[in-house]
């Protein structure tokens, strides 16, 4: 089993970034009733692509393997890393620049889990097109990776 380095990594959360900007977008404008609670199109933009890189920058060795196994594990990682991304996404709006930096920054993320979850779940569970671009993203996501991988395993053989 090869582990993704820095390089395909972060190839890996750019895609997610991509994915998660227009998840994103999508429950901005067409996420049904929890749109209305919802930031600016643009904040809703940037918290998702900025939480979605972070998550999959975590969870990139995850994606694109092989078989139903990997399959399997690319749509398990998909739910947690949609997750994830969400909390992070929802933390960036959430910060108070108050105190330590340390204090800062886990009182974001204590902020921002339970607004982020509740927007990702509540728009792709009310919207088609946010469950349609929810699962294109995460089809994308791990056959990026599949080809990252390939491309990652050519390089160390040659």
């Amino acid at each position: 089993m090869n582990y993704f380095g820095l390089l395909s990594r972060s190839n890996c959360a750019a895609l997610a970034a991509l994915a998660g900007g227009a998840l994103a977008q999508t429950i901005s404008l067409w996420g049904g009733d929890i749109a209305r609670f919802l930031p600016p199109t643009t904040l809703m933009c940037i918290g998702g692509a900025v939480g979605a890189a972070l998550a999959m920058f975590l969870l990139a060795d995850a994606f694109g393997h092989r078989g139903w196994r990997g399959v399997i594990g690319a749509a398990l990682a998909w739910v947690v890393a949609t997750a994830l991304g969400a909390w992070f996404g929802a933390s960036l709006f959430a910060i108070e620049l108050n105190g330590s930096a340390i204090h800062v920054i886990l009182s974001a993320l204590d902020e921002g889990a339970d607004p982020g979850l509740i927007a990702v779940t509540g728009g792709i569970t009310q919207s088609s097109a946010a469950f349609a671009v929810w699962v294109m993203g995460g089809c994308a996501m791990h056959c990026g990776a599949r080809v990252e991988r390939t491309v990652s395993c050519a390089e160390t053989i040659t």
